[in-house]
């Protein structure tokens, strides 16, 4: 999971791609609206996923270059 969050947050601009996404599950759940906040959650989990997906079918990860 560490690995995870690390490879879907380091390209730049992927954190801030997932918050407003963040924002509507939390508006959602303020207005009681659990079937919204489950999409908007759904919508979140499934972008790391396609990040990640995106990511291993890439032939340069970026895991062996020099600093």
């Amino acid at each position: 999971m560490k690995n995870q969050v690390i490879i879907t947050t380091k390209p730049p601009g992927a954190f801030e791609k997932g918050l407003p996404l963040h924002r509507k599950v939390t508006e959602a759940i303020a207005r009681r609206d659990p079937e919204k906040a489950e999409a908007y959650s759904s919508k979140l989990v499934n972008m790391r996923y396609s990040d990640l997906n995106n990511w291993l079918n890439t032939t340069d990860r970026g895991l062996l270059t020099r600093a």
